[in-house]
């Protein structure tokens, strides 16, 4: 995280927080700690490894990373 009054060295940061909170739903759902962490991990990985995104030349996250290595 950055220092103080620099918005934008932590859009990225708020922008996945957001996603976060606005798909998984609320954390009332949740009977306790291990089921919330559990849906986050799950989240975690549909976005990094199967949702595509279109700026990623319709790539998941992985593939574009792999695609950009090699």
């Amino acid at each position: 995280m950055s220092h103080r009054a620099t918005c934008l060295d932590n859009a990225a940061c708020e922008t996945v927080f957001s996603k976060l909170k606005a798909e998984i739903g609320a954390d009332t759902r949740y009977r306790n700690q291990d089921e919330l962490k559990q849906a986050v991990e799950e989240w975690l990985h549909f976005c990094n490894e199967r949702r595509i995104q279109t700026k990623q030349g319709n790539q998941t996250p992985l593939q574009y990373e792999q695609y950009l290595v090699a």
